[in-house]
């Protein structure tokens, strides 16, 4: 890779055994799902994830921007956070029913945005933007969150930046 001594594969392995070593979210699913999380890079559309996966990380890197020109080398990934929840349930008995499995969802999203936070402490490869999109009811009872990750690293010319 221009401009740097870490491939695509090495950031994110790095991301991958952060995600893994979180208790927070080991924990997350014990308490709420009794199952340990299963966490796995890429995907294949004749074996993709499903109910009983969850709950799951799939990280599918998806592009990468480099050359001699380039600020930076931009690396961008997307990770989906999927649980199963099938309750419905009516809010404080006002007929307002809602979907158990987004607010699920949402705590285990934020856990990981946690996490890919304070991977960032003393990298040069960090999460710089991250883009969520919910779809809770396309798969239902499985709810999955996808988040797009960019990672930049500022490169200069006739030096090779680490991950750390």
């Amino acid at each position: 890779m221009i401009h740097t001594s870490f491939t695509f594969a090495d950031l994110i392995a790095t991301f991958r055994d952060s995600l893994l070593a979180d208790n927070d979210i080991q924990q997350f699913c014990t308490d709420n799902f009794d199952k340990q999380l299963t966490t796995v890079i890429g995907h294949i559309r004749a074996n993709e994830l499903g109910i009983e996966d969850a709950p799951f990380l799939m990280i599918s890197p998806s592009s990468v921007e480099t050359g001699m020109r380039v600020a930076q080398v931009g690396f961008h990934f997307d990770i989906d956070v999927a649980i199963v929840e099938k309750l419905f349930e009516d809010y404080q008995n006002t007929s307002a029913n809602e979907m158990k499995g987004f607010y699920l969802l949402d705590q285990m999203v934020n856990l990981v945005i946690n996490n890919l936070r304070k991977h960032a402490e003393g990298k040069n490869a960090v999460a710089d933007s991250i883009g969520i999109t919910y779809d809770i009811s396309n798969f239902y009872p499985l709810h999955v969150a996808t988040l797009n990750v960019s990672v930049t690293v500022e490169t200069v010319m006739g030096f090779s930046i680490g991950i750390n």
